[in-house]
């Protein structure tokens, strides 16, 4: 659903209808599906540089501000 803000008529308000909630809920089982085919067969080993490599790219990436946080935070 979408709806306009009423400070500022520029930003448009987007959230889930009761379906798409609904859909969304089952999503993050979904994932943990999805993933755990992905990694099957990888050793821990495998897993835990895996998992150090990620950390260096996400540390390696410039901080960007969420507006959205940013919002929440200052409410």
């Amino acid at each position: 659903m979408r709806t306009r803000c009423d400070t500022d008529r520029r930003v448009v308000k987007v959230s889930l209808t009761e379906r798409g909630r609904d859909a969304a809920a089952g999503l993050p089982q979904i994932g943990a599906t999805v993933l755990n085919a992905q990694l099957d067969g990888f050793s821990r080993a495998e897993l835990d540089l895996l998992i150090a490599m990620l950390g260096r790219i996400i540390g390696n990436s410039p901080a960007v501000e969420c507006c959205v946080c940013s919002d929440e935070e200052s409410d």
